[in-house]
């Protein structure tokens, strides 16, 4: 019986590194900012694959975009990821997106499978217009850059100026300046923020008290959920 077993694997190990390892994936829309990814492939169970969102026009020097890596393990030649932009702490641009489903076997969850069959990386993409968090991806980078300098001009290099501000935080003339904002309920973990308010035009959110006083700010939508 165990030479029966052991041969298994050894023509198992065969077949894989004979025609190569390969991913086959299959997208489902669930909405805006959610899609569903199913995986076939013919890599061992137990094998640890990683998906993600990239959007299709971010470069090198581009601020990154925190697009959530999600992990599950192959099982009977099959994987189900739910890709999931909300958790990000960044806002997502709307526009083209790579939707990666990839193997590496450089993870350390990949160790005993890498050692047994010598797998190489592997990687599969596909390509969806999703209209993510309704910003435009040029318009993002140039709020991000605003935002940086808003940030700056505040702070100064003087931690005086940035307490200053919190302390004339003063959300219409916020508003006047800088545009509309959404309106977020905070995190349960941030038990001292009563409303956060993001402000696309600047890509930051800003954290109040139940006095109405800032308390925190940041870039993207980090402390806010719906």
């Amino acid at each position: 019986m165990l030479r029966v077993a052991v041969l298994a694997v050894f023509l198992f190990a065969s077949v894989v590194n004979a025609q190569e390892s390969w991913l086959k994936i299959a997208t489902k829309t669930l909405s805006q900012t959610r899609v569903q990814v199913n995986v076939q492939t013919n890599l061992p169970d137990g094998a640890w694959l990683g998906a993600q969102f990239i959007h299709s026009q971010q470069k090198p020097n581009d601020p990154a975009l925190d697009s959530i890596l999600e992990r599950q393990k192959v099982k009977a030649g099959k994987a189900i990821f739910v890709l999931d932009m909300d958790k990000s702490t960044s806002t997502m641009p709307s526009g083209k997106w790579q939707i990666t489903v990839f193997y590496s076997p450089l993870w350390r969850e990949n160790q005993v499978v890498h050692e047994k069959y010598q797998l190489t990386y592997r990687k599969q993409s596909k390509e969806l217009f999703l209209k993510a968090h309704g910003i435009d991806y040029k318009y993002w980078l140039s709020a991000r850059a605003r935002g940086h300098q808003f940030f700056t001009e505040i702070n100064n290099g003087n931690i005086n100026s940035y307490k200053a501000f919190l302390r004339l935080w003063d959300l219409n003339r916020m508003s006047k300046e800088y545009g509309p904002y959404t309106k977020f309920n905070p995190n349960k973990g941030n038990a001292e923020a009563a409303a956060i308010y993001y402000f696309q035009y600047l890509d930051m959110q800003f954290a109040v008290n139940k006095e109405g006083q800032l308390i925190n700010m940041g870039s993207g939508r980090v402390l806010s959920s719906k």
